[in-house]
């Protein structure tokens, strides 16, 4: 897998980019865009 802010390959697993911090966006079947909060580790959507 790879940070679509810097491109740079993460884990599969990762919620947050090691390299340059940007949270790691995972998108459903239908499109819709969510993210991990790295404090609380629940999923929110990204608009």
């Amino acid at each position: 897998m790879f940070c679509t802010r810097c491109g740079k390959q993460i884990a599969d697993r990762a919620i947050i980019c090691v390299h340059c911090s940007a949270p790691v966006i995972s998108f459903t079947k239908d499109g819709t865009a969510y993210a991990v909060d790295t404090l609380s580790l629940k999923p929110y959507k990204v608009e």
